[in-house]
């Protein structure tokens, strides 16, 4: 749903990660309801078992924003949600 317009229509959500865990699980949702009835979604996803490059879902300058907070002793606030009029 669109929070803007309120409208419903069809999206993808798109994250990014500050630090690449050792383990990451990645819940896909498999179903969608209608009114009563359980849908199956079919859409198609595809991923590589091994050698799976994250390095486009890691924030930017991550490294640098840690090392600049650390400098000056200020704490990290979690990034809830960047948004842009152009997305």
């Amino acid at each position: 749903m669109c929070h803007r317009c309120k409208k419903r229509q069809k999206s993808t959500k798109k994250f990014w990660v500050q630090k690449l865990p050792k383990v990451l699980c990645l819940h896909l949702k498999r179903f969608h309801w209608t009114s009563y009835l359980r849908n199956k979604i079919t859409t198609y996803v595809e991923f590589p078992l091994r050698g799976l490059d994250m390095r486009g879902y890691l924030l930017q300058g991550w490294i640098g924003t840690l090392h600049s907070i650390w400098q000056t002793g200020g704490s990290l606030v979690p990034l809830q949600r960047q948004h842009s009029d152009s997305d």
